[in-house]
């Protein structure tokens, strides 16, 4: 209240030094002019405030208030001139006193439809139906924004009836608001590459000659750009780098030649978003650039399909060229609401009545245009009179309106009221009331107007109708299936299926027709039974799913507790190769997600122990380690953009403290690694102990294993060693006695005994790993050690059979242990742990030999 009452003081202050003065100033100045002799005529109903009923008053002693077609029942608001004289002498007139309607008038009819769609659509049924002309016919809406656009959409089904309409219809319907709206949500998210994917696919831009827009999504998704508006032209850049540098690896001259075509497309993209983001003035700026860049934006780039769309672009231009505000300087976000608010004030289409054309209005133009006969839809008690709040500022209780010669701020009821009470007033031969039951969208019912009743009442010659009484005279409810001709072809299908009443099962018409539906529905099916089978997962036996029979696929630590924790995501994942969409997402409160900071934190201990001495000095290395910290912020945030500046600060004042946490347990445990970053079935690389992967004896046959181990050190004795796995997170999860959580940590057994093959192999003597297990440097992680000590080690070892044996046997059914976080959680169906529980109830043999990696935990 205080800042706006400041701004009031400034403005009253700058137009009083200008020599200008506030409108209402002007009146009570001009109220105190000699009265003229002219005698002033005032139409009827038309809006005044108090002050300017004063001036008019005191200025013109001699008025003529012309009368309309006045209603009887109900008050003018007092913000309207009323006019003396009796009411309209028909029953019309008397919809608020139908005790004292004269039987001469239009006629009333009323009903009751299902919905606003079914309401549109019935009105245009009852037109045609009874054949009357359309310029005989006039539709008043209660609310126009709710109603026009339904009535347009009704009106182009049936081949583009001619239909008018008073105020137009919402600008969103072209394709140039869609365009400013969709850059407004784009420029207001930090040009996060969502948006502009969702502009993209919409189909209202101009893309690169030979670009689809859904091939324009997929490219700006894989790009990995997150959001800022620099990051596009280096991430697409990469990628298509990336693109090329796989067509010349593969062997393929297909696939080649596709992936050279995507890169190509990648780079034009990146051309076409640096011309969009031409267009958008990067930082603050005067208003007056963001508007001329929309306005060129507009005029190259977006598609126009017809008239509608030509006009939007000359309204949206026209009010983008508005000078007030051109030198006022906005952010992006600021810049983004403005074209918001003007792109959503566009209409398109406005039009006065026209011969041979339906005419549509709102309530206050209603009856105006003369025409036979008048529909009125959408009469809810949420509509007429609906509700009206006072201004929480300028308060009617305390008198500041009147003070300031304003009228009352809740007359909006009223006004509705008035402006169906002076529609019914003027109709000629017949009038037709509605209202929709039910709020599909929020699947609650609605209930009529107090004016929908009144409007019976006078219908049915009846004052003393109630609400009660309301079925009888409605009769049948319009559905969706309509009792006349069907306008639509869902209704034609609505009237095709329905017989007496019912729905006709055409269910297994459509199955035949299309045998790929045909196949989901059985699954469908199949998967909401209690009888588990293959649709759930469970299986028939297969070498196919053994990975110690031939070709024997290269196993991981994390893919075999995958299926440890889930089979049914091991078979998504890693069987049928469904990948999950890896997208940059932004959480506005974090920077790097878990997976992220665990790898760069992983990186900076390699780096570390590059050259460190022996034993490392963590007070001679601080600077050294805080410099690898400041390299890898700055390209994991060329990679990652932070969602904001106090964000990143602050992450990275906690990767400080997690770095002077790792030094600190460097000092402690004062060893240096004989090995770091072990690699083996990863290819050739520096520290790689072997390209190829490691065989591990699995019960009936052997695996093949690849992973990196992050450290490995020597032991007490020559020959021994300790392997190690930095992890930087909780340690909770890794004490004992879950020594491998029922097969969820694998890992420490894995790789200690790859370490022996590896290690025997490049030493040329017995290698023996005493110790297994996970480092937890971090200041979260409190420098925990969690060691497994040999024979702790092999149950790693002794419980991998058991899981092997499970998956040859065909089960990959899920578990449930890790519903709720699984990215796979929307393709496994209803309760996806079902099919377990009933395989467990039944002993399945597979089920039982999974579960025997229990007695290992």
């Amino acid at each position: 209240a205080q800042d706006l009452a400041e701004i009031l003081r400034r403005y009253l202050e700058r137009i009083a030094a200008d020599g200008w003065a506030p409108p209402a100033d002007l009146l009570r100045r001009a109220a105190g002019a000699p009265p003229s002799s002219a005698v002033l005529l005032v139409p009827a109903g038309n809006r005044v405030t108090p002050l300017e009923r004063s001036f008019l008053e005191a200025r013109f002693p001699e008025r003529t208030v012309l009368a309309d077609d006045e209603p009887a029942g109900v008050e003018p608001p007092a913000n309207r001139w009323a006019a003396a004289g009796d009411p309209s002498p028909h029953r019309g007139a008397f919809l608020f006193a139908p005790a004292d309607a004269p039987a001469g008038g239009p006629k009333v009819e009323v009903f009751r439809a299902v919905e606003e769609d079914v309401e549109a659509r019935e009105v245009f049924r009852r037109i045609l139906a009874e054949g009357l002309a359309l310029d005989e016919v006039e539709v008043a809406l209660a609310d126009y924004d709710a109603y026009a656009p339904r009535l347009a959409d009704v009106a182009a089904a049936l081949d583009d009836v001619p239909v008018t309409f008073s105020r137009g219809l919402p600008g969103v319907r072209t394709a140039p608001v869609r365009v400013a709206l969709g850059l407004a949500d784009w420029m207001r998210s930090d040009f996060a590459d969502r948006e502009l994917r969702r502009l993209v696919v919409a189909g209202d831009l101009d893309l690169p000659e030979g670009l689809g827009a859904r091939r324009a999504a997929a490219i700006l998704r894989e790009a990995g750009i997150g959001w800022g508006r620099d990051r596009y032209a280096p991430c697409l850049a990469a990628h298509a780098a990336s693109l090329e540098a796989r067509a010349r690896e593969t062997e393929d001259p297909e696939r080649a030649e596709r992936l050279r075509r995507r890169a190509e497309d990648a780079r034009r993209l990146a051309a076409w978003c640096a011309e969009i983001l031409s267009h958008v003035p990067a930082g603050t700026a005067p208003w007056a650039r963001y508007a001329a860049g929309v306005a060129r934006l507009l005029a190259k780039r977006v598609r126009l399909r017809g008239d509608d769309d030509a006009a939007a672009r000359e309204a949206l231009v026209r009010a983008l060229r508005v000078p007030a505000g051109f030198s006022e300087k906005a952010d992006p976000g600021r810049a983004a609401h403005r074209l918001g608010r003007i792109a959503r004030g566009v209409r398109v289409g406005a039009s006065p009545p026209k011969p041979g054309a339906l005419h549509v209005c709102g309530l206050e133009e209603a009856g105006l245009s003369a025409r036979r006969v008048l529909f009125v839809p959408g009469l809810t008690d949420d509509r007429i009179p609906g509700t009206a709040a006072e201004d929480p500022i300028l308060r009617d209780s305390a008198g500041e309106r009147a003070a300031l010669g304003l009228g009352p701020s809740d007359t909006a009821a009223a006004d509705r009221t008035w402006a169906l009470a002076r529609a019914f007033a003027r109709a000629r031969d017949r009038v037709v009331v509605s209202y929709p039951c039910l709020d599909p969208a929020e699947n609650r019912p609605r209930f009529p107007s107090p004016a929908f009743l009144a409007a019976a009442r006078v219908g049915h010659a009846d004052p003393n109708l109630g609400y009660p009484d309301l079925d009888r005279v409605l009769g049948p409810t319009v559905g969706r299936v309509p009792r006349g001709p069907a306008l639509t072809r869902r209704e034609w299908w609505y009237r095709a299926l329905e017989h007496r009443g019912l729905f006709a099962d055409g269910r297994e018409a459509a199955l035949r027709a299309y045998p790929h539906l045909a196949r989901g529905d059985e699954a469908a099916r199949a998967l909401a039974s209690d009888l588990p089978g293959p649709h759930h997962g469970r299986l028939q036996p297969s070498p196919a799913f053994d990975p110690r029979v031939e070709p024997r696929p290269v196993l991981s630590a994390s893919r075999l507790h995958t299926y440890a924790r889930c089979p049914r995501r091991y078979f998504l994942e890693y069987v049928l190769r469904v990948e999950v969409p890896d997208e940059v997402t932004r959480d506005p409160e974090a920077w790097l997600d878990p997976a992220a900071r665990g790898s760069l934190l992983h990186e900076l201990y390699a780096r570390f122990f590059e050259d460190p001495g022996d034993p490392p000095d963590p007070d001679a290395e601080r600077e050294r380690a805080l410099e690898i910290l400041r390299d890898l912020v700055a390209a994991y945030r060329a990679e990652i953009p932070p969602p904001s500046e106090p964000v990143f600060e602050a992450e990275v004042r906690a990767l400080e403290d997690d770095v002077r946490a790792f030094l600190a347990f460097v000092g402690r445990h004062g060893t240096a690694p004989a090995f770091r970053e072990a690699g083996f079935g990863m290819g050739d690389g520096e520290d790689a102990l072997s390209p190829d992967p490691v065989e591990l004896p699995a019960g009936a046959g052997t695996i093949r294993l690849r992973g990196q181990i992050d450290r490995i050190d020597p032991g007490p004795r020559e020959g021994t060693f300790r392997v190690w796995d930095y992890k930087t997170g909780s340690p909770s999860d890794f004490q004992a006695p879950a020594e491998i959580a029922r097969g969820t940590q694998l890992q420490h057994g894995l790789y200690a005994a790859a370490a022996e093959v590896l290690l025997t192999a490049r030493l040329g003597r017995p290698a023996r790993v005493e110790v297994s297990g996970y480092l937890f440097p971090t200041r979260r992680g409190g420098g925990q050690v969690v060691a497994h000590p040999r024979e702790g080690w092999r149950k790693a070892l002794e419980a991998l059979p058991a899981l092997l044996d499970a998956m040859a046997q065909g089960l990959f059914v899920a578990t449930g242990r890790s519903c709720g976080w699984c990215a796979f959680e929307r393709v496994c169906g209803a309760d996806p742990a079902r099919a377990w529980k009933r395989l467990r109830e039944a002993e399945d043999p597979a089920v039982k030999r999974y579960r025997e990696v229990e007695d290992h935990a």
